[in-house]
């Protein structure tokens, strides 16, 4: 894989992190976030998945191919002291560039957050903002009407 520090459109994948029943993030993401992350994937035409623990169990894992997919994920979505951790890790084990996009995250344990957060990026993961996000993808496209919808969505 990459391991850019940056997000690249031809390789992107928007990745939801699903969570066994709703949480308090499945809930501040549709208010919030929702809207503005399938607009952003319709707009870069980059893959958009699902995925949780389950795909990465050793049942599963030989089955699934996600470079298929692209070589940078953008994880959103679930909590950070369990499935996003768990997929996370597993994909920057596998060779992926991985982003976290930390406002469409959350946390049962607000006072540990540090302690996810550096557990991720020890193992290369990535935290930014979904505004961050969109700032680094404008700046790097060279298509002009996508860059300029990018800049347009930001709030």
């Amino acid at each position: 894989m990459s391991r850019s520090p940056f997000l690249s459109r031809s390789e992107l994948v928007l990745a939801h992190i699903e969570e066994t029943g709703e949480t308090v993030s499945e809930k501040r993401l549709r208010r919030v976030n929702a809207d503005r992350l399938v607009h952003l994937g319709c707009l870069l035409e980059c893959p958009s998945i699902t995925l949780s623990p389950a795909d990465f169990c050793p049942q599963n894992r030989a089955a699934n191919d996600w470079t298929q997919f692209g070589s940078s994920f953008l994880l959103f979505g679930g909590l950070l002291e369990s499935a996003v951790t768990q997929v996370g890790v597993h994909l920057l084990l596998d060779g992926f560039d991985v982003f976290f996009l930390s406002d469409c995250l959350d946390t049962l344990e607000p006072d540990d957050i540090e302690t996810f957060r550096s557990r991720i990026k020890s193992y290369g993961g990535v935290f930014l903002t979904l505004n961050q996000a969109v700032r680094e993808l404008a700046a790097f496209e060279s298509d002009i009407k996508v860059q300029s919808a990018l800049i347009g969505s930001l709030r």
